[in-house]
């Protein structure tokens, strides 16, 4: 449903801009970004994030799909013996529990949280707390107690969502999603396993990313970029010197460099975006 609304929102920009007789020179392509974060609060820069990870999860799959179908063709019985056939399958910053938060408001309070999340509570008691500047949902058990939290930076432009377990133990952070506007038109995105860094032009296409997920270690919040002083680069999506890497893509100049372990030892395969180009236009 979001993928349709970012869609309808590109027509909507062509066609007021005929309707305005000015003439603009934009391709409508389906890895565009157009979103227009409103910020009301945390929905309006979380709709953002989807947007963002949307037109890169797009750009990679149907550069992917199409460089697979090509040596499908060609190679119609043995493709799959072919070490160029990319296996892996392209799914970023999926962070378990991260979905709870679709449903945050700034009006939720315990007992519209507990009517929300009855199925997912499982029999837990539910408590919903909002100071404003940080929002949390909770699942206490008999003895353990389960942590949903998302902060929202005072522009609306950033947010980091933490999963933390708490036993007698003490407390564990399961995972965690950070989302920071770098700039205008450029982001960092982390989680335990993944980075991301991403820029698009001012027409709304990609210019820049790199991305790596991790095989063995841990991204860790001591190394969180929502809390952070200075904004990172593109080489610290692959700084984490205590993990190693599945894959890494990097896409520039028009091109989408894929480094996976799919097939076994990291391989790196070049695709040009320009000779499947046709598969990004409505």
């Amino acid at each position: 449903m979001k993928k349709a609304l970012v869609v309808l929102l590109v027509f909507s920009t062509a066609l007021l801009a005929a309707c305005s007789g000015k003439q603009e020179n934009i391709i409508i392509t389906k890895n565009m970004l157009v979103y227009e974060n409103d910020k009301s609060g945390f929905q309006s820069v979380r709709g953002e994030f989807e947007a963002v990870t949307s037109v890169i999860r797009t750009e990679v799959t149907l550069l992917e799909e199409s460089y697979n179908e090509k040596l499908t063709y060609e190679n119609p019985d043995t493709y799959f013996l072919d070490d160029e056939y990319i296996l892996s399958t392209f799914a970023p910053f999926t962070v378990d529990g991260f979905e709870l938060t679709e449903s945050f408001t700034e009006a939720m309070d315990s007992s519209s949280a507990a009517a929300v999340f009855e199925d997912y509570a499982n029999g837990a008691d539910v408590s919903f707390e909002n100071d404003g500047s940080v929002m949390k949902l909770k699942f206490t058990g008999n003895e353990s107690m389960e942590v949903h939290s998302v902060s929202c930076s005072s522009d609306c432009s950033s947010f980091i969502y933490e999963h933390d377990s708490v036993t007698s133990g003490g407390e564990e952070c399961v995972d965690f999603l950070e989302f920071v506007k770098v700039s205008d038109n450029t982001y960092a995105i982390q989680s335990s396993v993944n980075r991301c860094y991403v820029s698009f032009d001012s027409q709304g296409h990609i210019e820049y990313f790199r991305i790596s997920s991790l095989e063995s270690g841990l991204n860790t919040m001591q190394e969180s970029v929502y809390y952070a002083l200075s904004s990172p680069g593109k080489n610290w999506v692959t700084k984490n010197k205590n993990a190693s890497y599945n894959c890494i893509i990097e896409f520039k100049d028009g091109i989408l460099y894929l480094k996976d372990s799919s097939t076994g030892n990291l391989k790196e395969t070049q695709i040009k975006e320009e000779d499947y180009y046709s598969v990004f236009i409505y």
